[in-house]
């Protein structure tokens, strides 16, 4: 465009007062090849451009205009409408001519007197001049529209040193949009100060590096983290000036942590390659093996050196089926897998094992791996799982769901033990709980080449034991003699292998251990170590029971021996205070007075005789009521004299018992009940019967008290009666919620009923 416009005819606008200067200019311009349009005033030559702005390529301008707009105010105008070349026109050549016009424009001023060399010269440069004027200003367009539009950011900047010339800061000169997007900060915040104003926690490395740049002028590049930003960036440095360096950069933060997270994706796939229990095998195209993990090594019995490049049709395989008939290498699963591109799953086969010499029995799993557009696979991986293994982990778990809490039979550490020695094939069992501060230990259960030893305690000073202590697990796959060589038993049966862990309590505390011991080498820890994390929880769980529960039983002892010596001492003291009013019995010679004492002495024996069968009964809660009515009647005709050929006692009493809260009031009543019998129902000494009959109907208990004496008197109500003994036996019974009831025509029939 700039090319095609210097080609064509140039047209100038003439800006000049005076009509002869004027004509003859213009004249002189037309011969040199030059459009001319002359005006005599400066708001014309304002009109004309505005009127058409794109016509006129130069503007040649007087200063001196006359009235109205001089040249410089007219050129003002004019620029504001278009950027256009203006040369000045003037008689005069004063300092303050040169100032104004050098305010207004670039293109300079002519003397009039100059001639039409300078004149035609001068323009010429002017246009020459203004065609630069117009490629730097499309430049700088280019260059702002890129450094506003660029996407990754851009900033210039001013290093700053110290007086011994050491780089010490940097400040912001420029940046553009992107430069504040990507780092967050703001223009108007940063320009003119300098990093450590604005991020004093920036790193020596950044100053250092740019300062290389702004002094050499060497460009450079790289990646760094700025910690204050807590981004990525690569980086570009150059230098455009002295001391200056300008740095182009692309936040490749998210590249980065997305490697970051690739990396570690790959570790863990990594560490769950060689980690797993299942062993994984990878073979190309061709079926020939690239890649195995640990455990599929382990599995088979060869090693990756061994397995690689050998295919499933590799008759050293020697793989059966489940009836024990040949495998073809045809129909292994990895052979299906990439003749049909299909995955197969739960295939179960037999696989020799070199070093066990036996097959080992797996479930196996292959998928086909393709590449986008191809419908042949190119890889083939292969999952398989030892199930043997698997079968005896089920096996433990059966046994653990089988062995009930609190399950009746052979005691729990003992079956357990012997199933651990079975199911891992070990010598050596046993199940210790740790005693004081843990260092030594009473063992539980001890299995030991097929039979059961005495329980033991012992030191856990250097034995394996005493390295399994609060540690989750630990285990010597071989030559465990000789890492504890003061270990007497391991020395004495020749062990090789050892494996323990340690039982924890529910507040986190170790309790226990169980420790398996094997004449022959670990082939397979992982293993051992799982079946006793399976039943290490529940060992613990039983050895926390099996505490509780003796903690429980002596306390229980000592409660129940405290509480018998109780009632002993209860007993004696009733014992004391029924002798001592056996005593002052003895010295009274009123019998009324007799009497009282005598049934306050029976009322006290009643109570001493219930403390006296708790003591010596097994159950302290409870009274068997047969005995302890027979007691009480003996006791009480024993204290009224009655001899053998008097009153005749008779009691019938179903096996009842009854807890001490109501044996207490029940004594008592029978107590009232007798002594009133044999105080009353027969006169003048003649004898009768007292009948005692005590009866559970379902859960209703009757206690009858009968005698064939002389009865009540003709309007005697015993339930009405202000007599101690009858007010007695019917508070009492309302005391036990007792239904009470008398007769008394032919004797006196006392019955008393109530629900236990």
């Amino acid at each position: 465009m700039l090319d095609e416009v210097a080609k064509r005819v140039k047209s100038i606008l003439l800006v000049e007062d005076e009509a002869i200067i004027a004509l003859s200019q213009t004249r002189l311009l037309e011969s040199e090849g030059f459009a001319v349009t002359s005006v005599s005033r400066g708001e014309k030559a304002v009109s004309a451009v505005r009127a058409e702005p794109e016509k006129f390529d130069l503007v040649l301008m007087d200063i001196d205009l006359g009235p109205g707009l001089d040249g410089t105010d007219a050129a003002r105008e004019i620029l504001k409408i278009r950027d256009l070349p203006v040369v000045f026109l003037s008689s005069h050549t004063e300092s303050d001519v040169v100032e104004k016009t050098e305010s207004i424009s670039s293109y300079g001023y002519i003397t009039k007197s100059a001639g039409i060399t300078v004149l035609l010269t001068s323009i010429r440069m002017a246009f020459k001049l203004h065609q630069s004027h117009l490629r730097v200003a499309k430049s700088e367009t280019a260059y702002r529209l890129l450094f506003e539009n660029l996407t990754a950011g851009f900033a210039v900047h001013q290093m700053i040193y110290d007086e011994k010339g050491f780089p010490v800061d940097y400040r912001f000169l420029d940046m553009n949009p992107a430069f504040e997007r990507l780092t967050g900060l703001h223009a108007s915040d940063l320009i003119g100060k300098t990093v450590l104003d604005v991020m004093p926690g920036t790193e020596r490395y950044w100053i250092d590096t740019y300062a290389a740049v702004a002094r050499s002028g060497h460009p450079t590049s790289f990646r760094n983290f700025s910690k204050e930003l807590d981004k990525y960036f690569d980086t570009w440095v150059f230098s455009p000036g002295s001391n200056q360096f300008a740095v182009v950069f692309t936040d490749i933060s998210e590249n980065v942590r997305s490697e970051e997270r690739l990396a570690a994706s790959e570790e863990r796939f990594r560490v769950l390659f060689e980690t797993m229990s299942q062993g994984v095998v990878f073979q190309d195209a061709d079926g020939k093996i690239e890649m195995a993990n640990p455990a599929a090594e382990n599995i088979l019995g060869l090693s990756l050196d061994q397995l690689q490049g050998r295919t499933s049709m590799d008759p050293q395989w020697r793989v059966i089926h489940e009836d024990g008939s040949d495998f073809p290498g045809s129909e292994h699963p990895i052979s299906v897998a990439l003749r049909t591109g299909k995955s197969t799953s739960g295939t179960t086969m037999g696989i020799y094992h070199p070093i066990e010499d036996r097959p080992r029995w797996i479930r196996v799993d292959a998928v086909p791996l393709f590449r986008d557009g191809e419908a042949k696979p190119y890889r083939v991986y292969t999952m398989f799982t030892d199930i043997g293994e698997r079968n005896k982990v089920e096996k433990v778990q059966t046994f653990l769901a089988k062995r009930g809490w609190a399950e009746a039979g052979e005691d729990f550490f003992r079956a357990l033990s012997r199933f651990l020695a079975e199911i891992l094939e070990a010598d050596y069992v046993c199940v210790d709980y740790l005693e004081g501060d843990g260092l030594s230990a009473r063992t539980v259960a001890v299995y030991f080449d097929r039979h059961f030893e005495d329980n033991v305690s012992y030191s856990l000073k250097d034995t394996p034991c005493g390295s399994v202590v609060g540690k989750t697990i630990c285990c010597f796959p071989r030559a465990v003699r000789d890492l504890f060589p003061k270990d007497v038993i391991l020395q004495e049966m020749v062990a090789e292998s050892y494996a323990g862990i340690t039982l924890w309590s529910g507040d986190g505390r170790p309790i226990g251990l169980i420790a398996v011991i094997a004449r022959k080498p670990l082939e397979n820890p992982e293993f051992v170590q799982t079946v006793l994390g399976l039943v290490a929880a529940r060992a613990a769980g039983e050895l926390e029971r099996r505490d509780t529960e003796q903690a429980l039983h002596r306390l229980v002892e000592q409660k129940e021996t405290l509480l018998k010596e109780l009632q002993h001492r209860v007993k004696n003291n009733l014992n004391v205070i029924s002798s001592l009013l056996d005593l002052e019995t003895q010295g009274l010679e009123e019998e009324r007075t007799k009497a009282v004492f005598i049934g306050a002495r029976n009322r006290i024996q009643s109570m001493s005789a219930i403390y006296e069968r708790l003591y010596l009964s097994e159950d302290l809660a409870r009274v068997d009521l047969g005995p302890y009515i027979e007691d009480l009647a003996s006791s009480i005709f024993e204290s009224y004299n009655i001899h053998p050929g008097g009153v005749l006692l008779s009691i019938k009493a179903d096996a009842i018992r009854l807890d001490t809260k109501r044996v207490v009031p029940l004594g008592l009543i029978l107590n009232e009940l007798i002594s009133n019998t044999l105080k009353y129902a027969f006169p003048s000494g003649k004898g009768g019967t007292l009948s005692i009959g005590l009866s559970l109907v379902g859960s209703r208990l009757t206690l009858q008290v009968h005698d064939d004496g002389i009865g009540f008197p003709i309007g005697f109500d015993p339930l009405t009666t202000e007599s101690l003994g009858f007010v007695l036996v019917c508070m009492l019974a309302d005391e036990i919620g007792a239904e009470l009831s008398f007769e008394g025509r032919a004797g006196v029939m006392a019955r008393l009923s109530f629900d236990i």
